[in-house]
C-alpha cells in the first residue's frame, strides 16, 4: 500500500505522470483486482491509474493523427510545432 501512495503522489507532482500511471496500473493490477479481500482504496487508485493512462493515450493518438494529417493546412502556425533536424555536416 505504501508503494501505491508513493506512486499516486508522483502522479500528481511528476512531469512524467503518464508513465507512472501505466506502471502503477500494471504493477498493482493483480493485487487490486485478482486477489480476494483486496483493499478498496488500492482498487480505486489502480482504476484511476488505468483510466488516466487510457485517457492520456487516447489524447496522444488524437493529437498525433490530427497533427500528421492537418499540419500542412495550418501554414506557419503548423511549422512552429514541427521539429526539423537538418541532415549533413554543420
Amino acid at each position: 500500500m505504501r508503494l501505491t501512495c508513493v506512486g499516486f503522489g508522483l502522479i500528481i507532482r511528476n512531469e512524467s505522470r503518464q508513465a507512472v500511471w501505466l506502471a502503477n496500473s500494471v504493477w498493482f493490477f493483480k493485487e487490486a483486482f485478482l486477489k480476494r479481500g483486496s483493499n478498496p482504496l488500492l482498487r480505486r487508485y489502480v482504476a484511476g491509474s488505468i483510466l488516466g493512462s487510457l485517457v492520456w493515450a487516447a489524447a496522444l493518438i488524437v493529437w498525433i493523427s490530427v497533427f500528421q494529417t492537418q499540419r500542412q493546412f495550418w501554414g506557419a502556425y503548423g511549422d512552429y510545432f514541427s521539429l526539423t533536424l537538418p541532415l549533413g555536416k554543420p
